[in-house]
């Protein structure tokens, strides 16, 4: 059975590398397309036929170990914690740790082996006397080691042309009830048949995943070949057939990856990047093709070192391959103000699933808010009363926007509005402090979205959580100069809102405004629960933590009873320097709505020397921990 597994592997290693040197680069999808057809013709009677003749199957085996239900870690510091001697407890783990087995192979006594976690796989002819057979080994081993095998839990699986019959008496034998049906195992599949190129298509859609920021013309043939090949390990089921990885290297040799998955540059759709000419159509013509484009992924490139004049774009799916990846390796700028200011976006995703918008570092929006921030409406009649949102995604799930920056946006930098899983991350966000209205990021009526690892300085929010959010996380970034990160406001007009499962931690607040702040306003209605800080530092900030049920702004001051539910309000680790000497503002309704407020851990001290205190009303929780200011409402 050795001797014919090394045959096969010699045989299958030998059979592609033959087609791949004589079909060579000139059509390396053809070859493909002609792999089922040969392997059909040329092996696959082959196979069968030893597949008749001798009928196989694989046992994989579960046992019920110690090493399953004891970590060594664990069992010496139990050994300790009851008193037992240092000496005594390396002596009986040294017994218990270091057992090592070995198993005769044809009369030969082959190299010892640990125990591991591992389950074991045996390979053995599919018949009543080879499951006896492996029976009386695995009841002997058993009884020598001390193991037993967890029959539950086991598997087997078998070749094809075994009959029911034998399938029956072989699980009777071997008391193994469960037969594997699955398609794959250890990521291969299990059962590849005749179609060889959609059974193994899955693995060029993963090493892609991988290697998606590619740019057709940035690697050389040889570049990308060297790329394929350290990537190509690391996908799972790659490293167990050699036949995979000599397909991907020739496909990468012959630049199929790239050319499949479809590059479309604006630059061939008569965008010009002077940034003075407006390319809006060229990026919808772009986008038209790249969104149609089949296949596994498709990218639309904003080549680097160009700026593109492009006005509001809706960028509208659903589109026709599983990924579409946005590339803006340069700069997209804005027009000025006036010519299109009905419009409430600049650039809108709409309806896109399996989203990619990302920069490589180099990409930068450019809102040109300061066209509009001098005539947003104060005391003036002639005046802008809403400026747009710079980045919209809108209706939208799997969606990452990574590695970009945006600057000066007329209003909101990014909004995620009724989308999810969306993940922002290693972005650069920036507008000048007292910039209206600029929040960096704004969550509304979205699940699953979050914030991590980017810096964010605006003249609002660093990041907003609107109404009908749930499972939001911001973790690792820094905030300042902005308002801090806001759960809300919620609320306005009498609304009924809710927001939970918000987790904000390891967050740096430098010189703004508000750090943690929740606020909602007089008379709303609905819920905010299951909110939690922690790992936050503080430097320099006006009102470090704030629950604020009475919020208003100068165009609508409220004069309504009742407020939105507060409760289960966790702060944790919290610490830093406060500008003010009010570092804790706990400012709730009299109808009894904020509740459930934990405190564990905090220590705000005066920016510039002094005592800081806490404000309290209303207010209903405990503390743990050392905290300070102390907070006077609390238990």
């Amino acid at each position: 059975m050795v001797e014919e597994a090394c045959e096969l592997e010699a045989m299958t290693t030998e059979f592609y590398s033959n087609l791949y040197t004589l079909e060579g680069c000139t059509n390396m999808q053809a070859v493909l397309d002609s792999v089922p057809e040969k392997v059909t013709d040329e092996m696959r009677t082959m196979l069968d036929a030893r597949a008749v003749k001798h009928r196989h199957c694989a046992l994989k085996l579960d046992m019920m170990k110690a090493y399953d239900r004891v970590e060594w870690d664990y069992l010496r510091a139990i050994m300790l914690k009851l008193g037992f001697s240092s000496r005594w407890v390396n002596i009986v783990m040294d017994l218990v740790s270091s057992v090592s087995y070995s198993v005769l192979f044809n009369g030969k006594k082959l190299q010892e082996f640990k125990p591991s976690r591992d389950d074991s796989l045996l390979f053995f002819k599919a018949s009543g006397g080879g499951a006896t057979e492996v029976s009386n080994l695995l009841e002997a081993y058993c009884q020598a080691s001390g193991q037993r095998i967890n029959a539950a839990k086991s598997t087997i699986f078998f070749s094809k042309r075994c009959p029911s019959n034998l399938k029956e008496e072989i699980k009777g034998i071997l008391n193994v009830p469960n037969e594997t049906l699955n398609d794959k195992y250890l990521g291969m599949p299990s059962d590849v048949g005749s179609s060889k190129f959609g059974a193994f298509k899955y693995l060029k859609d993963r090493l892609w995943s991988k290697v998606k920021g590619w740019i057709e013309k940035t690697l050389s043939m040889a570049g990308k070949e060297v790329l394929v090949k350290s990537v190509a390990p690391a996908v799972p089921g790659i490293i167990s057939i050699r036949t995979g990885t000599l397909l991907l290297a020739g496909l990468a040799w012959c630049g199929v990856l790239v050319a499949a998955a479809g590059v479309f540059n604006v630059k061939d759709y008569a965008a010009r990047g002077h940034g003075t000419t407006d390319d809006t159509k060229a990026f919808m013509d772009a986008w038209t093709a790249a969104c149609g484009a089949r296949g596994w992924s498709a990218t639309l490139l904003v080549p680097a070192a160009k700026s593109f004049l492009v006005g509001p774009t809706r960028f509208s799916g659903p589109c026709a391959s599983s990924r579409i990846t946005v590339q803006v390796m340069g700069t997209i700028t804005a027009p000025p103000a006036r010519p299109w200011s009905e419009k409430n976006y600049w650039l809108m995703f709409y309806q896109v699933h399996g989203l990619t918008v990302t920069g490589g570092s180099t990409g930068l929006l450019d809102g040109r808010g300061g066209t509009w921030w001098g005539d947003k409406c104060k005391r003036h009649a002639d005046c802008i009363p809403k400026a747009p949102t710079a980045l919209v995604v809108m209706n939208c799930a799997d969606v990452e926007l990574s590695q970009f920056s945006s600057k000066n946006s007329p209003q909101m930098h990014i909004a995620v509005c009724q989308s999810s899983k969306v993940h922002l991350t290693q972005l650069t966000i920036t507008a000048p402090w007292d910039s209206p209205n600029t929040d960096g990021v704004h969550v509304d009526r979205s699940q699953d979205v979050r914030v991590t690892r980017s810096t964010i300085g605006t003249g609002d929010d660093c990041v907003s959580i609107g109404p009908g959010s749930r499972f939001v996380t911001v973790d690792g970034i820094v905030c300042g100069p902005g308002h801090g990160v806001s759960v809300g406001s919620l609320g306005r007009k009498g609304a009924t809102e809710s927001v939970e499962y918000i987790d904000v931690k390891n967050v740096q607040f430098i010189n703004t405004a508000n750090g943690a702040r929740i606020k909602t306003w007089q008379g709303g209605k609905g819920y905010a629960k299951s909110i939690s800080f922690t790992d936050i530092k503080f430097t320099n900030v006006d009102h470090p933590v704030v629950i604020n049920q009475f919020y208003v702004d100068r165009h609508d001051v409220p004069n309504m009873v009742g407020a939105v539910a507060l409760s289960n309000i966790t702060y944790t680790n919290l610490k830093g320097t406060s500008r003010y000497k009010t570092a804790v503002e706990f400012d709730c309704s009299e109808s009894g709505s904020c509740t459930n407020i934990h405190v564990n851990s905090v220590a705000i001290t005066a920016a510039y020397g002094g005592e800081t205190v806490a404000r309290c009303q209303n207010a209903q929780g405990d503390t743990s921990g050392y905290v300070y200011p102390k907070i006077p409402c609390l238990r």
